[in-house]
Formats: C-alpha cells, sequence, structure tokens
C-alpha cells in the first residue's frame, strides 16, 4: 500500500507521518481479514512520474511485477 497521505480516511492532507499509522492499520486489517501479507509505503512526492520512478525503483526488492 503507498501513500502520500494527501487522502487519509477523510482527514485530508495530513501528510505521510500522520497517514503512516492509519496504513500500517489497514495492513493489519489485509492480514487479519484477508490473509494478504501488506506492506505500508508512504512518500513525499508530488509528481506522478516520480511516484511511478519511487516504485519502478522498490518493486524488485517488493516481488511484484516489473512495471511497463
Amino acid at each position: 500500500m503507498v501513500s502520500d497521505g494527501t487522502r487519509v480516511l477523510g482527514l485530508g492532507r495530513v501528510g505521510p507521518e500522520a497517514a503512516y499509522p492509519v496504513m500500517e492499520g489497514k495492513a493489519l486489517l489485509f492480514k487479519y481479514l484477508g490473509g494478504v501479507d501488506a506492506v505500508p509505503l508512504v512518500h513525499r512526492l508530488t509528481n506522478r512520474d516520480d511516484f511511478v520512478r519511487l516504485l519502478e525503483a522498490i518493486e524488485t526488492s517488493l516481488g511484484w511485477s516489473t512495471f511497463t
């Protein structure tokens, strides 16, 4: 799960620091209710291209398939 903290459960733009605990809670619910392992990742990027480059750079570490 990736977030920049702009839309956090109706709280609005709270930033990545405040978004992280919410993302941790979501990851716990994914595991507990769905058996899905999730990793919360928060970032400060605002440019869409930078965000895509971030995901491309970390995809090998997390085992995702290559973005095209």
